[in-house]
């Protein structure tokens, strides 16, 4: 028994037919998609701290390693690309001459066996001779659409039609516009950056600083060949530079022109939410006799030199605030303002205590839905300036604090709102408007006021003698300095804290409940006695005589007051003035292997649609003579639409062979 060993394939032949292969390309381009799936839902390119935010310390890691947060550019997902670039180019080496060459062989050397085998093949005898069947067969096929050639082969003759032939160049199209779309996404992957990265050519810079203080080695020059970065400009202001955020920190790259913002528009909805938003820009570049202006807006951008600038966004551009400060220190310091910009701060000293001021942002609009009656759907609430105290051991506040007062119930207030940590939900101080003057300084003095224990020693007095009279006795001492600490106690925490130092003092439940009541009521009647000196100092009527107004807003400020201990700083802020400034958040990129991407992108939809929509047929006929007449082999094939070729066929073969028409008697 004899065995034959089969030659082995050279290790050059086993990688190529390999890295040629069907399942290879499939399988590359599934992991392409399922990464470009989560390049898309995972927003890319955001700085760490919101990841670890989003997805907590341990799914942070795993995306980390995995390198989630900037699919297109990470190393795995370009060497897929350059991978899935090799296999599809030696697909086309491979196949290519051969798809070149099918779509113009007309298979003239066809057997008779051959066609006789075929699904849809027809063989007849015609009473013509073989050149007239020829000549006719010919002539119907080329009204058909086909292309024909004949050919003599002694014994029979062969004439073959063809039509479709671009089905094969749509094979050629697909896979090369595969290939083209690779080395675009190669160019525009910043592989020579990763380069750069891996071997310490250049560093990311963590810091926070300016970028005149970066260092060279986390510089890019304008040589850069692929970025896209981000810059914020102020009105009147200019940039030649772009931050390119990455992973934990970021790049400075440096731009070959200027970009300068002349002004910045944005409409808005009636419900604040912007509608549009354009920049007036004027590019300066060396190289140009004029510098370009442009307006542009979002989906508009300004093209210059393979660098396009997008309107992204739009911020505030450090616009000028003018705060006015109000002490709540019982008459300790006096009223004072603060110029400070946005994203800037300011010392803030109030009595012995110290505060850094840091301005956050200022919204010119604040549009919040109306109030359910109102006869607008939403109301707006004016100008606002966000901002953070500081105290010196470190721990701040952010508040929100509106110009405008708000109008509710038909009495105005001025609002602030406070929280402690970011996330909170804001809690929100209602000041009382002045009803005389519409300014805070009613409320500050008569909140300054009831912090004078002298003052609130000869109100509780008062208070006391037209309610009591001399039926306290000896107590009377005792009442008046436990009046005076009563009211301490609200003013430092508020009543929460004064009927928390009654339940102390208390036996039992129902005895702090009857406490709690009657200190309440010696409360509001010792501060209701300031209160009316206080309108007594500014000619106001008092007591029984005082005003709807008046009264209103002694009420609105004892409710304000009970608030005020979470509002946590020793004096009021109200925004008093301001100088708009804004800035446009531009986006600019250099990408030269997008329209690389664009021409792989049209071939492969113009390969997809002769794939799909465009068939290869082919169609034979076999003339040889038979006595005098002739025997006639029609036969045909197609790659796709197999079900709608067989009509065709039908129709090709019963006018070749004449059947008559049923309908007229005559022949086809």
């Amino acid at each position: 028994m004899s065995q034959t060993n089969r030659p082995r394939k050279p290790l050059s032949a086993v990688w190529l037919e390999f890295l040629g292969s069907m399942n290879l390309a499939v399988t590359l381009l599934m992991v392409v998609a399922i990464a470009s799936v989560i390049g898309t839902v995972l927003q890319q390119g955001q700085p760490w701290q919101d990841y670890q935010i989003k997805f907590g310390p341990f799914w942070f890691d795993v995306f980390r390693v995995m390198g989630l947060y900037d699919v297109y550019s990470s190393l795995w997902f370009l060497g897929i690309m350059g991978f899935l670039l090799v296999s599809v180019s030696t697909c086309v080496v491979r196949n290519g001459p051969q798809m070149i060459r099918d779509m113009r062989n007309y298979r003239m050397d066809v057997q008779g066996k051959s066609l006789r085998l075929m699904h849809n093949s027809r063989t007849f005898d015609e009473g013509e001779a073989p050149e007239a069947v020829t000549e006719r067969a010919r002539g119907i096929l080329q009204a058909a659409g086909y292309r024909a050639r004949t050919k003599d082969q002694g014994d029979h003759v062969i004439v073959a039609g063809m039509r479709g032939s671009w089905n094969r160049l749509g094979y050629i199209l697909s896979h090369v516009s595969i290939v083209i779309i690779c080395i675009g996404a190669l160019v525009d992957g910043n592989l020579p950056l990763k380069v750069a990265e891996m071997t310490g050519r250049v560093e990311l810079e963590k810091r926070d600083i300016p970028a005149s203080q970066v260092p060279d080695v986390s510089t890019l020059g304008s040589d850069n060949l692929s970025f896209r970065g981000n810059v914020t400009i102020p009105e009147g202001a200019s940039a030649d530079l772009i931050f390119l955020n990455m992973r934990d920190g970021y790049f400075v790259q440096k731009l070959p022109f200027d970009v300068e913002l002349e002004e910045f528009r944005v409409e808005h909805y009636e419900s604040g939410q912007p509608k549009s938003f354009e920049s007036d820009l004027v590019v300066r570049d060396p190289e140009l006799d004029e510098p370009i202006r442009k307006t542009i807006s979002v989906n508009d951008p300004l093209i210059h030199k393979g660098y396009a600038i997008y309107q992204s966004s739009f911020t505030d551009g450090g616009s000028q605030i003018e705060l006015d400060g109000y002490p709540l220190m019982g008459g300790e310091g006096e009223p004072f303002d603060v110029d400070v910009k946005v994203n800037n701060s300011a010392t803030i000293t109030a009595g012995d205590e110290r505060m850094t001021l840091e301005v956050d942002g200022f919204d010119l609009y604040n549009v919040e839905p109306a109030a359910e009656g109102s006869d607008r759907k939403f109301r707006n609430f004016g100008p606002s300036v966000t901002y953070r105290l500081r105290d010196e051991s470190g721990d701040a506040r952010e508040y929100e604090t509106y110009m405008a007062p708000a109008e509710f119930n038909g009495r105005s207030y001025y609002m602030t709102g406070v929280r402690t940590r970011t996330g909170e939900p804001m809690r929100w101080l209602h000041v009382p408007v002045d009803p005389e003057t519409g300014g805070l300084d009613r409320f500050v003095e008569l909140r300054n006021r009831i912090q004078d224990d002298e003052r609130v020693r000869e109100a509780a007095e008062t208070f006391l003698d037209e309610n009591m009279g001399d039926a306290l006795g000896d107590r009377r001492e005792g009442i008046l300095r436990s009046t005076v600490g009563m009211v301490d106690s609200f003013v430092r925490g508020g009543l929460d804290a004064m009927l928390a130092n009654v339940e102390e003092m208390a036996g039992s439940e129902e005895e702090a409940r009857r406490m709690g009541e009657l200190y309440q009521r010696v409360l509001d009647g010792v501060i209701r006695e300031i209160y009316n000196d206080l309108l007594a100092d500014e000619d106001r009527p008092t007591g029984q005589d005082m005003t709807e107004d008046d009264a209103a807003f002694y009420g609105d400020a004892l409710d304000a007051m009970t608030a005020l201990p979470f509002h946590g700083a020793p004096f009021l802020l109200k925004l008093e003035d301001f100088d708009h400034v804004q800035a446009s958040g531009l986006q600019i990129a250099r990408s030269p292997g997008k329209n690389t991407v664009y021409l792989g992108s049209a071939l492969l939809t113009a390969g997809i649609f002769l794939l799909f929509y465009v068939s290869h047929r082919r169609v034979w006929v076999r003339v040889e003579a038979n006595g005098s007449g002739s025997q006639v082999t029609v036969a045909g094939s197609t790659n796709r639409n197999a079900r709608d070729f067989v009509g065709e066929f039908r129709q090709l073969a019963d006018r070749i062979q004449g059947v008559e028409d049923p309908g007229t008697g005559d022949r086809t």
